[in-house]
C-alpha cells in the first residue's frame, strides 16, 4: 500500500510525468572506487556508458527496488527486480557552438553538441528494446557535480506540452525514439532534405526515428520557452515517465550521473546475453529506422564481447 510520499510520487509521475526525491541516496551507499571507475569507461554512440559492474550499485540497487516496489500500480505494471544502469558523463565545456556535420545524413543530427551534451529527445534503444514506453521510469542520480545548477536535465512536462500542442502530446504518449529541433540557418537544407519540403528558420519539428512512414511533424511550441529545469543536488534522484521530451540543459560543470530504468513488469533483460539474442531475433522484424541504430547496438555489443575475451 502507498505511503503519502509515494502517492505524491504516482501523482506528479502521471500528471507532470517526473519528481525529484531529495538526497536520495547517502555518500556511504557509494563504493570509494565507483568515480574512478566511471571515469575510465568509454561511452556509446547515445553517450550513456554501458556495462557497469554490478558491485558498485549493491545499496542502490536495494532502495531503487523499494521505490519501484511502491510505485507500482493498475497503471504502471513496472518490475522491482529488473533494472539496467548505466551512467552518463558530462564534460565541463566553455565551448557553447556546436559543430556542424557534412555531408548531411538525414538520419544523423545535423549538429553536435560540445561536452556531451544530448539535444531534445526521448529514448531510443530502450523504445527498440521493449516497445513499451508507457510501463518505463528512467532514474537520474548525480554522484559527482559541483553546483546544483548547472549541467541539469532539462524536460517538457506532460501538463505543459498537453496545453501547448496537444496533438505533439497525444503522438509521443508512450513512445520513443523521436527527437526534437530546431530550424536554423545553417540547418535548414538538412530539414528541407528530411522533410523533402521548404522549411522555415525557427520552427520546432519532430523527428521520428521509428516509424518508416512518418519522418516526423512541425512542432507548436518552442521547447527552449518552455523547458523545465529541476536542481539536482548531490544524491538527488530525478524519476520521471519514458516519454517525457529532455535533454542535457548545458556544460557549465562536470557531471557523472548514474541512470537506473525500471524495466516494465513483463520486459526482458536487454543487458543479459539472452537479451541480446532477443533483440538481435527481432532485429530481423525492425522499421528500417530502427535497424539502423541497431545495427551500431548490436556491432558494440560483439565488439566488446571479444575484447572482453
Amino acid at each position: 500500500m502507498q505511503n503519502i510520499k509515494e502517492k505524491l510520487i504516482s501523482t506528479k509521475l502521471k500528471s507532470n510525468g517526473f519528481f525529484v526525491i531529495k538526497n536520495f541516496i547517502k555518500k556511504t551507499d557509494l563504493d570509494n572506487n565507483f568515480l574512478n571507475y566511471l571515469k575510465k569507461k568509454e561511452k556509446f554512440v547515445d553517450g550513456v556508458i554501458h556495462g557497469i559492474d554490478n558491485k558498485f550499485y549493491n545499496k542502490i540497487n536495494n532502495k531503487i527496488g523499494r521505490l519501484a516496489s511502491n510505485l507500482t500500480s493498475k497503471s504502471l505494471q513496472i518490475s522491482n527486480q529488473k533494472f539496467c544502469y548505466f551512467s552518463i558523463k558530462i564534460k565541463k565545456s566553455n565551448n557553447k557552438i556546436p559543430k556542424l556535420i557534412k555531408p548531411f545524413n538525414v538520419n544523423k543530427d545535423p549538429k553536435v553538441l560540445p561536452g556531451g551534451i544530448l539535444n531534445w529527445h526521448i529514448d531510443h534503444y530502450t523504445y527498440y528494446f521493449h516497445k513499451d514506453h508507457k510501463n518505463y521510469l528512467i532514474c537520474y542520480l548525480p554522484i559527482l557535480k559541483p553546483n546544483k545548477n548547472y549541467s541539469n536535465v532539462a524536460l517538457i512536462p506532460y501538463n505543459i506540452l498537453k496545453k501547448k500542442d496537444v496533438k505533439t502530446y497525444n503522438r509521443i504518449k508512450y513512445r520513443g525514439a523521436v527527437r526534437f529541433r530546431k530550424v536554423e540557418k545553417d540547418t535548414k537544407p538538412w530539414f528541407d532534405l528530411r522533410f523533402k519540403k521548404n522549411t522555415k528558420i525557427g520552427n520546432w519539428y519532430a523527428l521520428d526515428d521509428y516509424l518508416d512512414d512518418v519522418n516526423g511533424w512541425k512542432l507548436n511550441l518552442d521547447l527552449e520557452k518552455n523547458k523545465i529545469v529541476p536542481k539536482l543536488g548531490l544524491y538527488d534522484l530525478l524519476i520521471m515517465r519514458a516519454d517525457v521530451i529532455h535533454k542535457t540543459n548545458d556544460a557549465i560543470t562536470d557531471r557523472i550521473a548514474i541512470r537506473c530504468d525500471i524495466l516494465p513488469y513483463k520486459a526482458k533483460h536487454e543487458q543479459s546475453f539472452v537479451g541480446f539474442l532477443n533483440i538481435c531475433f527481432k532485429y530481423y522484424f525492425e522499421t528500417t529506422k530502427a535497424k539502423y541504430n541497431l545495427k551500431r547496438y548490436i556491432k558494440n555489443y560483439i565488439n566488446k564481447f571479444f575484447r572482453y575475451e
